[in-house]
């Protein structure tokens, strides 16, 4: 199977890149770059998607033997994340931008655009229990058995349309679009 490893840079998801080309699938591996200009939307802390963490993928699929690519998604995180997040909180709200781009940037940007380009599967290292409503829709959820704390908190209600998942042992997180 054709594989596409999101790799944000950290632990879990160089373990499920290592995990998913171990079972013997033809994996490359991604990092995202959410904004042209990083200090744009922080100050102070690392942070998500930073130049360090793409190096830190980038190393992390040189040792698994794998190619990676860095994709750039800052017009598409701009406008599905940045904009809701301004607007939601003009509207009284507080928003929590991680979820919303896990929701419209992690998971369906980058399922979409695999598909698009012949993968078969999106492998994340998100900790996750994938659930399939009664219309189909699949659903990930939080906490899921065993899970730690750690890069599944910001899934939480997260959907990702009609993806099935292939796997989710041990905190492997596949999917792919039906």
């Amino acid at each position: 199977m054709k594989v596409l490893a999101a790799m944000s840079g950290g632990v879990d998801s160089a373990v499920a890149a290592a995990r998913v080309a171990e079972a013997g699938h033809d994996v490359t591996g991604i990092h995202l770059a959410l904004s042209r200009n990083p200090q744009s939307y922080r100050s102070g802390a690392r942070g998500c998607c930073t130049i360090e963490d793409s190096n830190d993928a980038r190393r992390a699929a040189d040792v698994i033997g794998i190619p990676f690519y860095v994709w750039d998604l800052s017009e598409r995180f701009h406008a599905d994340v940045v904009e809701d997040f301004l607007d939601e909180y003009a509207a009284g709200r507080t928003p929590n931008p991680c979820l919303r781009c896990n929701e419209k940037i992690k998971f369906a940007a980058v399922l979409d655009r695999a598909v698009a380009l012949g993968f078969d599967a999106v492998a994340t290292g998100h900790y996750a229990q994938v659930h399939t409503a009664a219309d189909g829709t699949t659903e990930l959820h939080t906490n899921a058995v065993g899970a730690a704390v750690g890069a599944g908190a910001p899934t939480a209600g997260v959907g990702v349309g009609s993806a099935d998942a292939l796997e989710d042992a041990s905190r492997t997180l596949i999917l792919r679009r039906r």
